[in-house]
C-alpha cells in the first residue's frame, strides 16, 4: 500500500497530488504509518491482555464506521467515468498468480523444498500466471474491447515510477 500512496497517486478521486503539495501528502502518510506501528501493538496487546483476541476484530467494526463516515464527508465528489468492460483475463491472472505465490510459499518447506513438490508447482503456476498477467496488461490497449486492470503507462510514468 505504502509505494502507491509515494507515487502520489493513490488518493480515492486518482488525481495525482500537486507537486507542491506532495511533500505535505508524504508527511502525512509517514505519520499516519508512524502513529499506526505504535499504537497498533499497544492497543492489540491490551485487547488480548484484558478481553481476548477475538476482540481485536469486533474493534474494526466502529473504525471502519468512523473511517467510512469521514469518507464520505471529506472525499470529493466527482462525477463517474464512463468505463468499458471488466479486464477479466487480467483480473483472473492476477489472481491466480498471487493464489499460487500465497499457497506455494505456504507450503515451502524451510528445511529443504526439493522434496516438497506442491510447493514448487505452487510456485511455478504462480509465476507463470503473474508472467501472462504482464504480456496481457501490455496487449490490453491494442484490443479496444477492455481496458487494462494495471495499464502499463504508468509503468512510464515519473508519478507513478522512480525516474
Amino acid at each position: 500500500m505504502a509505494p502507491a500512496y509515494l507515487s502520489g497517486g493513490d488518493r480515492g478521486d486518482r488525481r495525482p497530488h500537486p507537486a507542491e503539495r506532495r511533500g505535505a501528502a508524504l508527511g502525512l502518510v509517514a505519520a499516519t504509518w508512524g502513529v499506526a506501528a505504535i499504537v497498533g501493538p499497544l492497543v492489540g496487546g491490551l485487547f488480548t491482555h484484558f478481553l481476548s483476541w477475538h476482540w481485536i476484530f469486533v474493534a474494526n467494526v466502529p473504525l471502519s464506521i468512523v473511517v467510512i463516515a469521514m469518507a464520505r464527508t471529506t472525499m470529493p465528489v466527482t462525477a463517474a467515468k464512463v468505463r468499458g468492460p471488466l479486464d477479466v483475463p487480467g483480473i483472473v491472472l492476477l489472481a491466480l498468480g498471487l493464489l499460487g505465490l500465497m499457497l506455494g510459499l505456504t507450503q515451502y518447506d524451510v528445511t529443504g523444498a526439493t522434496s516438497n513438490l506442491h510447493a514448487r508447482l505452487w510456485l511455478t503456476a504462480g509465476i507463470v500466471a503473474l508472467i501472462a498477467f504482464v504480456f496481457a496488461e501490455r496487449h490490453a490497449k491494442e484490443r479496444s474491447s477492455r481496458r487494462a486492470s494495471l495499464p502499463t503507462d504508468n509503468w512510464r510514468s515519473c508519478t507513478a515510477s522512480r525516474c
